[in-house]
């Protein structure tokens, strides 16, 4: 991954990056993240996982970029 990615976002979501093609999105699916089992799941691990499911929900990565052309 790109590490101007967070920038990249910041741009689009202020106007300053513009889509070249407005209404064509690339829907790449759902993002999962998979792991052998919930017992003895290490910390790290955990963190990790939420730190994600945080970070989706709190910039609303899933709507703002979903892929529908709506």
């Amino acid at each position: 991954m790109s590490d101007t990615l967070p920038h990249d976002i910041a741009e689009l979501g202020d106007g300053s990056l513009i889509r070249l093609v407005p209404r064509w999105y690339c829907d790449a699916g759902a993002i999962s993240i998979y792991y052998p089992s919930r017992t003895l799941l290490p910390a790290k691990s955990r963190v990790f996982i939420d730190w994600v499911g945080d970070a989706f929900k709190a910039q609303r990565l899933a709507e703002r970029f979903a892929g529908s052309l709506a």
